[in-house]
């Protein structure tokens, strides 16, 4: 069974000095592909120096940035791998991460867990990180798990059912992983595993970030659930988004003021306030993209 890597990579900066070895020096891997997808900061001529001591790797550019989806499916065709394992380009995996990954994809598809590596201890989702507990619990390592969990900032999957997916839905700007999840989850319900690994996540970023994802998560719903029926349900929010009194409270703007007291709040509330706000931002995402479709 051989194993492919692929990472795709826009405007990576100084981290790529951290994780492009930590990437490289991963155990049971027969290639590495990074794809830089449109970088202007020079990411590309620093993977090329950091990867021109292993012929195994190579780097492929994109004329453009045409986004996650489109870069990592760049990097299938690239590859020739029976598991492909995706990295993003600020993670630090363990050696072993890639092997744990490919064993532990014998269904379908396999994740690893994420440790988020805190900068910014007073950003209040920086906080909420901190005390929140995300993705599945290590103890189900080897165990299948629900087919949300499935992150490609650290998972592996088997090429056949990649394929008979159809790969990653380059028309999701965000949330292209969940995408993927729908159509696997339809073939393979209990095709993903836990594998018993941990990786360090860099580019965490802070609050406003991750507003602007959640919100541009919950846009992209509306679309995934006509193609995918039960994607509500798979997210988690099913219940949420028909709810009359969460669609109003989404058509109204968060509370001004709760943003701006949140560093004053003791950790305990922030945490709380920081999941209403990103509850809100999805939810507002997806009622203004279904009162936005004729």
């Amino acid at each position: 069974m051989s194993v492919s890597v692929v990472v795709p990579v826009y405007n990576g900066g100084d981290l790529l000095a951290r994780t492009v070895p930590a990437v490289l020096a991963l155990g049971g891997v027969g290639e590495w592909v990074w794809v830089d997808d449109g970088s202007t900061d020079g990411s590309a001529a620093t993977i090329n120096r950091l990867v021109a001591a292993e012929p195994r790797a190579r780097l492929v550019r994109q004329g453009r940035n045409t986004g996650r989806g489109a870069a990592r499916n760049r990097g299938v065709r690239e590859t020739t791998g029976d598991v492909l394992v995706f990295l993003d380009a600020d993670v630090v995996p363990p050696p072993d991460a890639a092997r744990h990954l490919a064993a532990a994809a014998d269904g379908a598809a396999s994740v690893g867990r994420v440790r988020p590596a805190l900068t910014d201890a007073g950003d209040p989702y920086q906080v909420y990180l901190a005390h929140a507990r995300r993705g599945p619990s290590p103890e189900r390592a080897g165990r299948s798990v629900p087919w949300r969990f499935l992150i490609t900032c650290v998972c592996a999957v088997r090429r056949p059912a990649l394929v008979a997916a159809g790969g990653f839905d380059e028309s999701v700007a965000y949330g292209e992983d969940f995408a993927l999840a729908c159509a696997l989850a339809a073939r393979h319900p209990d095709g993903l595993r836990l594998a018993d690994l941990e990786v360090d996540l860099f580019g965490v970023g802070g609050l406003a970030e991750a507003l602007a994802n959640a919100r541009s998560f919950g846009a992209a719903l509306p679309a995934l659930e006509a193609q995918c029926p039960g994607a509500l349900d798979l997210a988690g929010v099913g219940g949420a988004a028909h709810s009359r009194l969460l669609r109003a409270l989404a058509r109204r703007p968060a509370p001004l003021v709760l943003r701006r007291a949140l560093r004053r709040l003791p950790e305990s509330v922030q945490v709380r306030a920081v999941r209403y706000l990103l509850g809100h931002a999805l939810l507002a995402g997806f009622h203004g993209a279904r009162d936005s479709t004729p």
